[in-house]
């Protein structure tokens, strides 16, 4: 949504008596400050705008105190060599430079800076409501910003996760609104920073609404509430204000499975315990907007695969063929200790190929999923995966040329996205085999990818085996 500009002064902790003025808005990424003067930098006078550090700058405007986090310079702007301004015009003000920088996140409400510590927040989801009615029958509606029923996950470190229903209500004389949506509130034993929420509870949530809705989400909304007892409303801090609006229909669509159809509070620690330990898998099976090359979300897709069945089975108790290796190379004049060290760690490397790191990935959702989802076809579709990702990653020059066919391109990352996201859902308490396909067939997106015909994997496979 379009956002208001801010007009007002600016600066940072390096300096925090300069301060210049300066305005900031929204574009569709990030948000940008426009200055009439210079902050504090890091930059090289003689080469010009560099990579460093971000900084945090802090402003205020109308009243109101600012912090734009992770801000970078983009652009400086200065007198050059010849101007025409009057000597006696000119003044030691800092008004004939300019600088543009560009900020992730804003926080209104203080200035804060990232080792600020909170005790409380709340935020909501877009695309929760889909997954959490408001008009579920464990839960009321008030006009508290959580009602006295509600779901309550507790994980670990001492995160605490409510999920609830907040609403509003207007009257008049000659009309009443009434309006409910679901939350999320988020206390912690021990004192949070901000970067904390985001990575250890925002994200993983994000994640599962956007997976089992199958639509991008965010989260919006975030309201904090500081450990400094001064402030005194109720979560007074603001993050990224205004920049999402409440979606009018996340009451609507359909999702993977619903909260009564699972133990929800042990099933929420779990999937956030979870997350938090494979954020490349997690990531990866997200739903998004970004449209990248075809072959490239292949190879990411079946990485984030592999590092998923590495992080769930982890590496065998020992190496048969790595042993032997080494062992016949004892007697190798050509290659000292080093070397022969150098070969075994490269064959446990290989030792376990990735098509069986596949195929169990796929067999760990169960026997009856497998014959449902790939008709008897889950090694000939590890088989092919293994051998595109093989040879887009590492250049292989191959004879059967499956990875050029765009179709199995397509087939392989529809399948494995989704073998992640169901993977890790299990992995987060989901049950496996009949079960889970009781609970997904409802689900167009997997149903519609059970038994696909994209992709030929028998006939691929036998390409591939082909001499």
């Amino acid at each position: 949504m379009k956002m208001e500009a801010r007009s007002g002064v600016w600066w940072t902790e390096a300096d925090p008596s300069k301060r210049v003025s300066g305005t900031l808005s929204r574009n569709e990424k990030n948000w940008q400050l426009n200055l009439v003067g210079r902050l504090p930098d890091h930059s090289s006078r003689s080469g010009g705008l560099t990579l460093v550090s971000p900084a945090t700058i802090y402003g205020s405007c109308l009243g109101r105190r600012y912090t734009l986090r992770y801000a970078y310079l983009r652009e400086s702007k200065g007198p050059g060599q010849r101007f025409d301004v009057p000597a006696e015009e000119q003044s030691d003000a800092d008004d004939q430079h300019s600088q543009i920088w560009t900020g992730e996140s804003l926080i209104s409400g203080g200035a804060f800076p990232e080792r600020t510590t909170y005790k409380s927040g709340i935020f909501e989801v877009t695309g929760l409501g889909k997954w959490w009615p408001v008009t579920h029958p464990r839960i009321r509606a008030d006009s508290d910003s959580l009602p006295e029923e509600r779901t309550v996950a507790e994980c670990e470190d001492g995160w605490v996760v409510r999920i609830g229903v907040s609403g509003m209500e207007k009257s008049s004389p000659h009309s009443h609104f009434s309006s409910r949506w679901p939350v999320v509130r988020v206390d912690r034993e021990e004192e949070f920073t901000l970067s904390q929420l985001e990575d250890e509870i925002m994200m993983p949530l994000r994640a599962l609404i956007s997976i089992i809705t199958h639509e991008p989400a965010e989260c919006f909304n975030l309201k904090l509430q500081p450990v400094d007892g001064a402030y005194r409303p109720t979560f007074p801090v603001e993050v990224d204000p205004g920049l999402v609006s409440r979606g009018d229909n996340d009451s609507l669509g359909q999702v993977t499975f619903t909260p009564d159809q699972v133990d929800v509070k042990s099933f929420i620690g779990g999937w956030i315990s979870m997350a938090r330990q494979n954020i490349v898998p997690v990531v990866t099976a997200e739903p998004s907007d970004n449209i990248g090359f075809l072959q490239v979300q292949v190879v990411e897709c079946v990485n984030a695969a592999e590092a998923l069945h590495r992080n769930l089975h982890g590496e065998p108790d020992s190496f048969p063929f790595a042993e032997k290796v080494w062992n016949s190379l004892k007697g190798s004049q050509g290659l000292n200790r080093r070397e022969r060290e150098r070969v075994r760690s490269a064959v446990k490397f290989v030792e376990r190929p990735l098509r069986e790191r596949l195929e169990e990935l796929a067999k760990g959702l169960g026997e009856e999923f497998c014959r449902w989802y790939f008709l008897n076809n889950t090694e000939n579709w590890a088989l092919v995966s293994s051998a595109v990702r093989n040879a887009l990653s590492h250049g292989y020059k191959t004879s059967h040329g499956v990875e050029h066919d765009v179709s199995c391109l397509v087939g392989i990352l529809r399948i494995m996205k989704s073998i992640l996201a169901l993977r890790l859902l299990v992995a987060a308490g989901l049950p496996t085999g009949s079960e889970l396909v009781d609970l997904i067939q409802r689900d167009r997106a997997y149903l519609y990818l059970s038994g696909q015909s994209v992709a030929d994997w028998h006939s691929l496979a036998s390409k591939i085996n082909s001499p």
